[in-house]
């Protein structure tokens, strides 16, 4: 018998933004976005947008 708090459980992902915070002034920095987020990005993107969109 398993209970409601297995970890077998399918864990939701994590939302891609928790927090955004527009700063006062402008700053340019660089922002590295890794494989596997671009990976997600696209993935998240394919589901809410069905075939408007083309893999390259």
């Amino acid at each position: 018998m398993q209970d409601s708090g297995s970890s077998s459980q399918r864990k939701r992902p994590r939302p891609l933004v928790l927090d955004v915070h527009v700063p006062a002034e402008s700053r340019n920095y660089p922002v590295l976005i890794g494989r596997g987020m671009l990976s997600r990005i696209g993935t998240e993107l394919r589901q809410r947008l069905g075939g408007a969109i083309r893999s390259r």
